[in-house]
Order: C-alpha cells, then sequence, then structure tokens
C-alpha cells in the first residue's frame, strides 16, 4: 500500500510555467498521487525577425560556435532560422545550456545536429565551465537568447576574447493577476507548495502574492542562485532542486513534503 513516503498525497502544488511548458510537470506530480494546477508567472511572446536580423541568419555559416540559452531561444531561434536558410552550417558547433534546451533544439533543427551540453549543471555557470569554452580568442559566435536576463554569459565569452553577437528572439513578461483572485485561487485548490523555474518567476511570484503568502508558503526552486532571490524577497521555506527538469523538481517537491508535512 502507497504511503505519504512514495506518493505525493500531502502536496497541492501551483506550476509557475508559462503554458503549455508546465503541462508535463502537472503530469508527473498527479501521477505520483497530488494534486497540481498552472498560474503562469510569466507570459513567453516571439520578437519578430528585423531585416537585420534576416541578413544576419542568412551569412549564419560567419560564426564558429552558436550558444543557445533556452528551450525558448531553440524553439523561436529555429523558426527565425527556418525561414532564412535551406541548411545549417556543417563547421558551426552548437552549445546548449541544458538537456531540455539540447532536445527543443532536435526538435525543431533543419537537419541533424551535434549539440554540446554540459555534463552538469544547466545554467551560464556551467557553460563556461567547459573545457571548450576556455580558448575562444577571435572565435565568432552567435548567442540565440531572450531579451534582458544575465549578462553573465555574453559578458565572460568576450573577455576570452570572443566575437559575440547576441539575438534576443523572444521576451518575458510578468503577468498582473487581481490578487484577491489569485488568493482565492490558491486556497480554493488548497495549494501548498509552489514550482518557479527561474529568478524573473520568483519575483513575479511575490508580485502577485501577498507578504505572508510568499513567506510561508514553500517554494521549490532550481540551484542556489534562484533560492537566493526567493530569500532575499521573504521566503522562508525553499526547495532547492538539482535543475530546472521535472525530474529534478518532482525529487525537490518530494523533500518539501517530507520536511513540511510529516
Amino acid at each position: 500500500m502507497a504511503t505519504k513516503h512514495d506518493n505525493l498525497s500531502c502536496i497541492s502544488a501551483l506550476v509557475t510555467r508559462p503554458e503549455p511548458s508546465g503541462e508535463s510537470l502537472i503530469q508527473c506530480i498527479r501521477q505520483c498521487g497530488g494534486k497540481s494546477c498552472s498560474l503562469p508567472m510569466l507570459d513567453i511572446i516571439p520578437n519578430v525577425a528585423s531585416r537585420q536580423h534576416k541578413q544576419l541568419l542568412e551569412s549564419l555559416g560567419q560564426f564558429d560556435l552558436i550558444i543557445v540559452t533556452s528551450h525558448n531561444a531553440a524553439r523561436f531561434g529555429m523558426a527565425w532560422i527556418k525561414q532564412q536558410v535551406s541548411s545549417l552550417p556543417e563547421h558551426c558547433q552548437w552549445y546548449a545550456i541544458g538537456r531540455r534546451t539540447a532536445r527543443e533544439l532536435s526538435v525543431s533543427a533543419i537537419q541533424p545536429l551535434s549539440i554540446i551540453v554540459p555534463s552538469s549543471g544547466h545554467n551560464s555557470e556551467a557553460l563556461l565551465a567547459m573545457e571548450n569554452l576556455q580558448s575562444i580568442k577571435e572565435q565568432r559566435i552567435l548567442l540565440l537568447k531572450g531579451e534582458g536576463g544575465r549578462p553573465l554569459l555574453e559578458d565572460a565569452l568576450r573577455e576570452r576574447g570572443a566575437l559575440v553577437t547576441s539575438l534576443a528572439v523572444y521576451r518575458r513578461c510578468c503577468p498582473r493577476y487581481d490578487r484577491e483572485e489569485t488568493l482565492q485561487l490558491l486556497e480554493k485548490q488548497c495549494i501548498n507548495a509552489i514550482l518557479c523555474h527561474s529568478g524573473e518567476t520568483v519575483i513575479s511570484l511575490r508580485h502577485n502574492l501577498t507578504a505572508q503568502w510568499f513567506q510561508d508558503c514553500p517554494l521549490i526552486v532550481p540551484g542556489q542562485r534562484v533560492a537566493k532571490i526567493a530569500t532575499s524577497l521573504g521566503s522562508r521555506k525553499v526547495f532547492i532542486a538539482t535543475s530546472p527538469d521535472d525530474r529534478a523538481m518532482l525529487s525537490a517537491l518530494f523533500s518539501c513534503q517530507a520536511a513540511c508535512f510529516n
């Protein structure tokens, strides 16, 4: 007979990923015996390629490396590329910041790609630690990314002497919900844990909750950096997943249940 130690029977979780990205995690939680619903804390909006952008992508072969920073960058970036070229230059090395990004890149690509991914970690630091990216002086690098975000990767590549071109293929917007309606939803669904996949999501969540709710409701986040953002904004119960993929977030949710609902 299943117990609360091997299922999520005590959990009613809010998934804050943009739809439909959060659907697989919601299904995982439900399959483990928990309850889950969605309230996106970020909207992902594709940018429109300018004439300059189109000209840049037409000469994709000028780049030695192409680095893709997220699955949304892979999806929208490859859509831009497909509109301008019929095949990808064979000499380019493709890098993805994590496994999920690599999967999206493989699915979206015009042709099969050999994609290089950090063996451990899922962020800019893990990518920058790779041996392949230590000696890149005068290498021409295209960075497919979203607007804003952390400048760490681009700055570090430039410091190593790379010639970096950054292309923002989408933007993130933080929705503003009616706070009273949001609290009614959380109470109606008996939410007792919230999963946030990025620092921006945590910040958006804080704007949409009362200080008390944000302080008291356990948060599941990927990595120390996002955890520090959550605690700096007032969260007292933060559980850290090893990565933002579904399996790691689910594992941290089990840890949350064991710590908070035993």
